[in-house]
């Protein structure tokens, strides 16, 4: 499975699912939804959650998705892929310049120079590299010196950012805002809950 074919220079009638060009996780299905469509999603996602790397005795690929269940990777909409994966951990795909290519050789596997980029990793971080960032806030009924037990809370996404920026500044969100207010990080608001322990 190499990326050698131009999006341009595709024989669409010998091609059942491709790549974009500037693109490396997003899978495209070349057929409209019905039968056909629904046969080649499966053996893609069937090829890319069964792929082994036969030397390293491990899957590339952490998770494989149908677009209607992409969101939980932060995809969505007309830009989004039929089937949308993300690499495990050591993986990036190799046609990406600033990587110089893949260690050894192939199409896919740790790269010659680690650098930053968008999309295509499991959202955590790595002992390399992490697609966390940072937020540091501070305002009217904001805690101070809170920081955010994600092992019982999770993280909070990007899409929150907004509506708990306009919570502190006491203004009504877009309304294309798609995320939540961080509750937690604002006085009065304990969100996590001890458990009782049971009598033995």
């Amino acid at each position: 499975m190499r990326d050698q074919v131009r999006e341009e220079d595709i024989d669409w009638e010998r091609t059942r699912a491709y790549l974009k060009d500037d693109k490396g996780f997003d899978i495209f299905i070349n057929a409209a939804p019905g039968p056909e469509f629904d046969r080649t999603e499966a053996d893609v996602l069937l090829a890319l959650r069964t792929w082994v790397d036969e030397e390293a005795g491990r899957n590339p690929v952490a998770i494989a998705l149908p677009r209607r269940d992409a969101y939980i990777l932060g995809q969505w909409g007309d830009q989004c892929g039929d089937v949308v994966f993300a690499w495990d951990h050591g993986y990036v795909s190799g046609y990406y310049g600033q990587w110089q290519g893949i260690a050894g050789g192939g199409c896919a596997g740790a790269p010659n120079v680690f650098g930053a980029h968008h999309g295509g990793f499991l959202p955590t971080s790595s002992e390399v590299s992490s697609s966390f960032g940072s937020w540091l806030i501070a305002g009217p009924g904001v805690k101070r010196g809170y920081e955010r037990p994600v092992d019982k809370l999770g993280y909070i996404h990007a899409a929150d950012v907004v509506p708990t920026f306009c919570r502190i500044l006491r203004a009504e969100p877009p309304r294309q805002a798609q995320g939540a207010v961080a509750m937690d990080l604002f006085e009065g608001h304990e969100m996590v809950r001890e458990r009782r322990q049971e009598q033995r």
